[in-house]
C-alpha cells in the first residue's frame, strides 16, 4: 500500500498480484468452507483485491497501455481493458464463500477411500490450479507435455482410482483465480438493466456501471469506506427509530444523508440510469444491507422509477440466473398466534402474518401450514421442495453469533440450519423482523439468512432490514402476491416487487379500504373452499380485517406509507430477473 500511495504503481501492482497469488493458494488448500471464510475475512485480504482494482483504474486514467500487464500472471483473458481487469479483481474476492456454497450443490464424492491419499491429492491439485501458470494462454497450461500438465493428469488418475472425480467438485472458479469470461457476466445482467458495482476500501472507491453490452462507466475516487459508513449508519438509525417518534417528525436529517449517498452512487451515472429500467446493486461494505429503494434520483425515491434488486457479486448472479420461467405456486407458512407460559407472554401474536398467509393461499388455491407445528427438519424439507415459500413469523438477531440468528417456528430455525440444503426455489420470503440482516466480512460474505438462503440454490430472497410495522408489511406482501397472480405474460421478479413498493408508497385511505375488502373476500373464499381452515391459522382473522378496515375509514390508522420505514423495510436479494409465468399457464 505504501508503494501505491507514493505513486509507485508498477511496484504496488506487482506486490499486490504476488499477495493475491498467496491468498488463492491458501484458499485452494482449504477444503472446509469456514476455513476459507476466515481467510477472506481480514481487512488486509480485502485491500489486496481492492488495491489491484484501484491501480487498474488509475492506469486507465493515466492512459497507460494495456501492454503494461505483459509479464504479469493474473489469469484473466488477454483482450480486456483496464476497467475489465479491475472488475475481475473485485469479483475475485467478493462473496467467494457464497460461490463455494453454490458450487458444493453438485454431487457428493464417495467417502470410503483412504483419507490421507485423497487429502494430499486434492490439496496438491488445488495448489497447482491456484498457481499463475494455470492462467489462460500460459505456456505450461497449453503444452500437453509440460511438467505442470503431466502432474495434474497424474493427480487426477490417483483421485479417480479412489472413486473421486475432480470435475464433480469443481468450484465456480475451477481454478483459484477467476477464469470466467466478462461476456458471461455481462449477459447475466440482462436486457434493460444496469449493474452498479461499487467497492469501498480504506484507500478509495471503485465504481462501475455495467450493462449487458459491457462496462459503460468506471471511475476511481478518493471516497473511503469510512466516509460512506457514517451516512449509512445515520440512515439506518433514523429509519429504525421512526416507529418510536411522532409520525409528524421532520425527516430533513434522513433525507440529507440519503442525498449524500445518492451523490456518490447515482449522480455520476444519471444518463445511464435514464436509459435503463432496472438497477442491480452490487455494493461492498458498509452497504451490504441497505434500503437502496429509498435513494433519491431526480427528486424522487429510486423505487418509484426503477425496478431494484441487490446481489453479492456478478459472479453470484451468473450462477443464479435461470432462463426457465418459474410458476407461481406458493406455500404459505404463518406463526400468527402468540406463545404464553403460565400467563406470561413469550411471543406476541402476529395477526397480520396470518392474514398474509391465508389470503395468499386462498388466491393461489394453495395450502397454509401452521408455523408452530414445524420443527427444523420439516422446514428444511419445505425449503428444498417448494417453488415459492412465504414465511410470516418473528425474527431475532443473536447477540452471540450471526449463525444463531433465527426465525420462530416450533423450534427456532437458525441461519446454520440452512447449511447443506439444496433448493430449486424461485423465491423465498421471510416476512419477519431483521431477517435480511447479518454480519458481513470484509469481502462481503454475509453471515445471515440472505446469503444462507442464496447458498441453497434459491434464486432470490426477500427479508427485512429492521423491526417492521406489521400492517405495512401485510399490505406490501399481499400486494406483491396480488400483482403476481394478475400477470398475463412472463414478468420479472424485480419489476413485481418494486411495483409492490410503489403501490404501498402511494397507498391512501381509499386504496387501503379496497385492498382490505379484497382480502376479506379471499378469507371468506378460503372458508368456503375447504382446502384448509383459515381460523386454525388465525382465529377471528376476518374480524381483524374488518376492524382494520374500520380504523382506515375512521382515519385512525395514522401510518405514513411514504416514509422509508414503511415501504423499504423488505429488500430483494438475488436474481431479480427471475421470470414468473402467469397462473395457470402450461
Amino acid at each position: 500500500m505504501v508503494a501505491e500511495h507514493t505513486d509507485q504503481l508498477a511496484t504496488a501492482f506487482r506486490w499486490l498480484l504476488e499477495a493475491a497469488k498467496h491468498v488463492e493458494v491458501r484458499r485452494a488448500r482449504g477444503i472446509d468452507l469456514e476455513a476459507r471464510r476466515g481467510l477472506y475475512s481480514p481487512l488486509p485480504v480485502a485491500e489486496i483485491f481492492a488495491g489491484l482494482a484501484r491501480i487498474c483504474l488509475k492506469y486507465q486514467d493515466a492512459q497507460i497501455p494495456i501492454a503494461a500487464l505483459d509479464g504479469h500472471s493474473h489469469a484473466h483473458d488477454s483482450d480486456l481493458s483496464w476497467p475489465e481487469h479491475a472488475l475481475l479483481f473485485l469479483e475475485q474476492a467478493n462473496a467467494r464463500c457464497l460461490l463455494d456454497s453454490l458450487a458444493s450443490q453438485g454431487p457428493k464424492m464417495p467417502d470410503d477411500t483412504d483419507p490421507t491419499v485423497k487429502l494430499y491429492a486434492r490439496r496438491r491439485r488445488a495448489e497447482l490450479l491456484a498457481h499463475p501458470e494455470s492462467g489462460r494462454g500460459s505456456e505450461s497450461a497449453l503444452n500437453p507435455d509440460s511438467e505442470y500438465i503431466l502432474e495434474l493428469q497424474e493427480l487426477d488418475e490417483v483421485l479417480q482410482g479412489h472413486g473421486v472425480y475432480p470435475e464433480l467438485n469443481s468450484s465456480i472458479f475451477p481454478q483459484a483465480h477467476p477464469q470466467f469470461h466478462t461476456r458471461n457476466l455481462y449477459d447475466s445482467i440482462g436486457n434493460g438493466a444496469v449493474a452498479l458495482e461499487v467497492s469501498f476500501s480504506r484507500s478509495g472507491c471503485a465504481l462501475f456501471a455495467i450493462t449487458e453490452s459491457g462496462i459503460q462507466f468506471s471511475k476511481y475516487s478518493s471516497i473511503r469506506d469510512i466516509d460512506v459508513r457514517r451516512h449509512v449508519i445515520h440512515v439506518m438509525n433514523e429509519v429504525k427509530i421512526y416507529k418510536s417518534l411522532d409520525k409528524g417528525s421532520p425527516r430533513d436529517s434522513l433525507d440529507c444523508s440519503l442525498e449524500k449517498i445518492a451523490q456518490i452512487l447515482l449522480n455520476p451515472i444519471q444518463e445511464i440510469l435514464d436509459s435503463q429500467s432496472r438497477v442491480i446493486f452490487v455494493i461492498s461494505q458498509p452497504m451490504t444491507a441497505f434500503p437502496f429503494a429509498t435513494l433519491p434520483f431526480r427528486g424522487r425515491p429510486l423505487c418509484l422509477q426503477k425496478a431494484i434488486s441487490q446481489v453479492p457479486s456478478l459472479s453470484t448472479l451468473l450462477n443464479l440466473v435461470d432462463l426457465k420461467p418459474a410458476y407461481p405456486s406458493p406455500l404459505c407458512i404463518a406463526k400468527a398466534n402468540g406463545e404464553k407460559i403460565n400467563g406470561f407472554t413469550l411471543e406476541k401474536s402476529l395477526p397480520m402474518a396470518g392474514i398474509e398467509a391465508v389470503t395468499t393461499a386462498s388466491r393461489f388455491h394453495a395450502e397454509v401450514k401452521e408455523g408452530s407445528e414445524l420443527d427444523r427438519t420439516t422446514f428444511r424439507q419445505l425449503v428444498k421442495q417448494n417453488n415459492i415459500l412465504l414465511l410470516g413469523t418473528h425474527g431475532f438477531l443473536s447477540p452471540h453469533s450471526p449463525w444463531l440468528s433465527y426465525v420462530s417456528l416450533k423450534q427456532n430455525f437458525r441461519v446454520l440450519d440452512l447449511f447443506e440444503i439444496k433448493s430449486q426455489a424461485a423465491l423465498i420470503i421471510f416476512s419477519a423482523c431483521v431477517s435480511g440482516l447479518g454480519t458481513a466480512t470484509m469481502t462481503n460474505d454475509v453471515m445471515g439468512f440472505t446469503h444462507a438462503v442464496l447458498s441453497t440454490g434459491s434464486k432470490a430472497f426477500i427479508g427485512s432490514l429492521w423491526e417492521v410495522n406489521d400492517i405495512a408489511t401485510m399490505f406490501l406482501i399481499t400486494t406483491f402476491f396480488r400483482l403476481l397472480h394478475q400477470i398475463r405474460e412472463p414478468t420479472r421478479l424485480d419489476e413485481l416487487w418494486t411495483q409492490s413498493q410503489r403501490e404501498l408508497y402511494e397507498l391512501n385511505d381509499e386504496k387501503a379500504i379496497n385492498l382490505l375488502e379484497e382480502l376479506i373476500e379471499l378469507w371468506e373464499k378460503a372458508e368456503s373452499d375447504g382446502v384448509f381452515d383459515p381460523n386454525s391459522v388465525l382465529p377471528e382473522g376476518e374480524v381483524s380485517l374488518w376492524e382494520l378496515r374500520e380504523m382506515v375509514e375512521n382515519k385512525e390508522l395514522n401510518l405514513d406509507f411514504k416514509h422509508p420505514y414503511m415501504y423499504a423495510s423488505l429488500t430483494l436479494a438475488g436474481c431479480g430477473s427471475t421470470l414468473f409465468q402467469p397462473s395457470g399457464a402450461v
